[in-house]
């Protein structure tokens, strides 16, 4: 009896050293994702790494409002369990980093998340409402992103933090969301592109370099993304 009571607390002690080594290699993880983040963010703040943050999901999106980066642009969001970290491609594609930081979203400051519908869901923010389009995992991304504000706020109910809405409520007419799904398929060519041709011939590179100063360029000014293009 005695050695089967010895074996036994031997066996919860091994136990409790594979968690911690378990534990230990999900940090780690954790603080190699930061690094790669940071790396691959122009103009990133430095106070994005933190040793109380972890990058919990990253979604490719095309904005249908206009208050990031413009209608129709392609936007890439860094989900932190305190805060969302929001991108854009850079104007020359082929740097690196590949992308311009635009803003950084508190999730204390996020007051609601609106699921529109298919593709399309919105926040509405501290800056005002904005809308954007995927064609990503909508549905886990939407729960990833309440669940990290219900922790954020000290909340029990995430599910509260999302309701169905309609474009009507965040002022966008019904052709935006159709008009949207054209500059997605622009938006998605531009990001693989960009991402894809460091070492192409030079032919490649002028058909790129037409690509980007398309119409579909040209936007005004918002009020989350007024710092000046970065090269």
């Amino acid at each position: 009896m005695e050695d089967h009571a010895t074996i036994q607390e031997a066996i919860a002690a091994l136990k409790k050293v594979v968690e911690h080594i378990n534990e230990d290699k999900r940090r780690t993880e954790d603080r190699l994702a930061m690094f790669d983040v940071v790396r691959s963010i122009h103009n990133c703040p430095a106070d994005l790494l933190s040793s109380h943050r972890h990058l919990t999901a990253k979604l490719e999106c095309v904005e249908v409002s206009n208050l990031i980066v413009g209608r129709g642009h392609p936007v890439t969001l860094f989900l932190f369990s305190d805060c969302l970290e929001l991108c854009k491609p850079r104007k020359k594609p082929l740097s690196s980093p590949s992308l311009k930081h635009v803003t950084r979203l508190s999730l204390l400051h996020v007051e609601q998340v609106l699921d529109l519908g298919d593709a399309q869901f919105g926040i509405i923010c501290e800056h005002g409402p904005f809308a954007l389009t995927t064609e990503g995992d909508k549905k886990a991304f939407l729960k990833e992103l309440c669940a990290n504000i219900a922790t954020s706020l000290c909340r029990p109910d995430p599910e509260s933090l999302l309701r169905v809405a309609s474009v009507e409520e965040l002022s966008l007419e019904a052709h935006s969301l159709t008009l949207s799904r054209r500059m997605k398929r622009y938006a998605s060519r531009v990001v693989q592109r960009a991402t894809s041709l460091h070492n192409t011939p030079g032919r490649l590179r002028r058909a790129l370099s037409q690509l980007l100063t398309s119409p579909f360029r040209q936007h005004e000014g918002s009020p989350m993304g007024k710092s000046g293009e970065g090269q």
